[in-house]
Parts: C-alpha cells; sequence; structure tokens
C-alpha cells in the first residue's frame, strides 16, 4: 500500500506450482524455528491495513475462535457502530490478509514467519490505493491505550505516503496536525517496548531515484523495512511495473526497483533499518475461492520482519519468562547483527538509479543467535 502495492489471486489448484518458502529459506526463518524451538506462540501482533479475512484456512486456527479475527477493530469511520469497533474488521480488498499470512499463516505448506503468533487486524481503509492519516492516528492512539492489555506486542503498519522524506520533521510538517499525532504514538509504543514495523514505500522510481523513505517509516522510532527479491527470475514473472519501477532480469538478495531508501550515514536521524524478501511473496487472499496471493511491495516485506519478530520475543519470553518483553533496542540490535550486508549497485536490469551503499537484509536464524548470545 505504501506506493502502491500489486497483488494478483491465485486458484488453489494453482498452489504447488511456485516455491512457497523460497522467502523462509532465504531468511532461514525455517531453521531458525526448528533450531530454537520458537513460532511465535503467545505473541500477538497488530496488523494496521485493509482488515482480516478470517475465514481463510491458514487464519482459522485456535487464536482467531469460528469465524472470529480476535480484538479485530475499524477504525475507518464506515462501520455503522462507529469509529475503533470492535469485530468489524473484515478484508474486502486482500491487502491486510495477505501482510497476515506472511506473519502467521498455519497452511503447512504455506506457514508464516511465526506461525502460532496472534494476529489482531485494526482496519484503516476499505482501498490499499488510498487511506486517510486520521485513520491511522486513531489505530495507533487505541494502541498506545489497549495494547499492553490487548497483550500485543508488535505492530505492522504497511501503508504510508509516497514522498521521500530524509527527515521525520519534514514529513510530519505535511500536516503538522495529524502526523503529529501519529509521530506521537509511534515514540509512546517504543517506550513502551512494542516495536512498530513499517514498509519504507514504493516510490522510489515515482521520486526520480531519490533517497528518502515514506511516512510514518521515516519517523525514528520506526523500524523501517524496504524490499529485496526472493528469487532470480523474469519481473514480468513475478511482478508488473510497480509505480513506474520494473526490472528485466530480478537477482535474488537484490533491491527492488521500487523501493524507497535511505542509506546510513553519520549524524542522521533515521535511515532504512532492514531489507527483505518482498519480490514477489505469496500469501493468503482475502476470498473464500481463491488459494492464495502473488505479490510485490514493501508492504509484503514489512510482514517478514514483524514475523521475525515474533519469533525473537517468544524466544526471549522462553529465557526470561512468560509476559517479558526485550526493549526496541534490544530488538534492533540482534537483528542488526544478524544481518546480511546488501549492496545496492547497478546491476544493469532495471530502470533506477543506485545509491552504491550497503543495507542490511534481516535474517532470522542470525537474529535468534545474536539473542541466544546476549539476551541482556
Amino acid at each position: 500500500m505504501a506506493g502502491t502495492d500489486y497483488i494478483h489471486l491465485e486458484q488453489i489448484a494453482d498452489l504447488e506450482e511456485f516455491d512457497l518458502l523460497a522467502s523462509q529459506e532465504q531468511t532461514r526463518a525455517d531453521k531458525a524455528r526448528s533450531v530454537f524451538g520458537v513460532d511465535g506462540a503467545g505473541v500477538s501482533v497488530a496488523v494496521i491495513d485493509t482488515g482480516c479475512a478470517p475465514k481463510n484456512p491458514g487464519l482459522r486456527a485456535a487464536q482467531f475462535g469460528k469465524w472470529r479475527v480476535a480484538h479485530g477493530r475499524d477504525f475507518t469511520g464506515l462501520h455503522k457502530s462507529g469509529v475503533g469497533s470492535e469485530g468489524a474488521a473484515d478484508d474486502i480488498d486482500g491487502h491486510g490478509t495477505a501482510v497476515a499470512g506472511i506473519i502467521a499463516s498455519r497452511l503447512q505448506n504455506l506457514p508464516g514467519v511465526a506461525p502460532k503468533a496472534t494476529i489482531v487486524p485494526l482496519k484503516v481503509t476499505n482501498d490499499r490505493q488510498s487511506f486517510e492519516f486520521e485513520a491511522l492516528a486513531n489505530a495507533l492512539e487505541w494502541l498506545v491505550g489497549n495494547a499492553k492489555n490487548k497483550g500485543i506486542s508488535i505492530v505492522n503498519v504497511s501503508l504510508g505516503d509516497t514522498i521521500s522524506h530524509r527527515t521525520s520533521a519534514d514529513a510530519v510538517a505535511v500536516d503538522a496536525g495529524v502526523r503529529q499525532r501519529i509521530a506521537d504514538s509511534l515514540a509512546s509504543l517504543r517506550n513502551a517496548d512494542i516495536p512498530v514495523v513499517a514498509a519504507s514505500g514504493n516510490a522510489y522510481k515515482a521520486n526520480d531515484s531519490s533517497q528518502g523513505l515514506s511516512f510514518p517509516s521515516i519517523v525514528p522510532e520506526t523500524i523501517s523495512v524496504g524490499a529485496v527479491f526472493t528469487k532470480d527470475a523474469e519481473f514480468s514473472d513475478a511482478c508488473p511495473s510497480v509505480a513506474g519501477a520494473f526490472s528485466n532480469t530480478p537477482v535474488r538478495d537484490a533491491i527492488a526497483p521500487f523501493t524507497q531508501r535511505l542509506a546510513r550515514q553519520g549524524g542522521q536521524e533515521h535511515f532504512l533499518d532492514m531489507v527483505a524478501p518482498g519480490a514477489p511473496m505469496k500469501s493468503l487472499s482475502h476470498m473464500p475461492s481463491v488459494g492464495f496471493a502473488r505479490a510485490c511491495g514493501t508492504s509484503l516485506a514489512a510482514p517478514v520482519a514483524a514475523g521475525v519478530i515474533a519469533l525473537l520475543q517468544h524466544k526471549f519470553q522462553k529465557i526470561k519468562g512468560a509476559g517479558e518483553l526485550p526493549t526496541c533496542t534490544q530488538v534492533e540490535k540482534w537483528l542488526e547483527s544478524g544481518a546480511k550486508d546488501i549492496e545496492d549497485k547497478d546491476l544493469g536490469h532495471d530502470n533506477v538509479q543506485h545509491t552504491g551503499k550497503t543495507f542490511r537484509r534481516i535474517d532470522a536464524f542470525g537474529a535468534l543467535q545474536a539473542l541466544v548470545a546476549n539476551p541482556n
């Protein structure tokens, strides 16, 4: 949604035609779950998006009850029961369901990164093409007041504007009232040890390859996430042009051309924290007659990071005790320590300019190793 993502729905019969576990092998999430005995159990992730489809078989496990998404709420203002209505977060677009599936699908042949985590959908729009920042502000303020008593310990925000911001102050100044509320809530959640993962945006080409991040991912209290390719393939086979950016010959682990990015440099307020698989991704569909969605975008990379954080929190609780949470600084340290260097170089296969800088690609196994080596 941060730019706008491409999503194509595929029939159930087509499921076996794709390497559905490519992104998990890439980040070693499958190995992390096996070796460290973690699956996200006891961890709840708020997904601020288009809602979620509880009737998808991959999201009908114990955490949802029967046909109902736990603690789901609607902040669009369109529901008859008003803003923040509980149990009113059905997805009619598909974006939110795809994001939720990447985090916590329980399908054996399409597992999420943290398949036993709980998804808490907070609906802020019916349409991935547009949303109101007022709805995002309301959802985040609800989390500030309710996340702890609802057991929510991670937030995923796969939406944003299409501007490449260099600083949070510049981004907030676009609409100081509502955007300041968002920035304040992000700071409050971080202080409460609740990481907020935010998609970096898909408008790199649309911004003439200028460095910067979308809002709210530019806010330093977020963990900003961009996308890399999951496999070598024809881009047309994986994704069409995303916000004007395309690649003729994608290379696995190369930064996807649409990814908004901001390289690290001394004294900088914020930068692109991580990149993760996001082009293409396979996930769940919101339509009962359709098996899954094939999607591209930083929106699909962010939930990979959220799922890895769920595994980290699960392991931390195994070490420190149920209900204990690491600080956001600790989480970032483990992610950073376990990550892989990715150079943003021109491979001659896309239509954007490259920074020549090094970014960090998330690695679940490496992050868990870092936690176990230093859980304090």
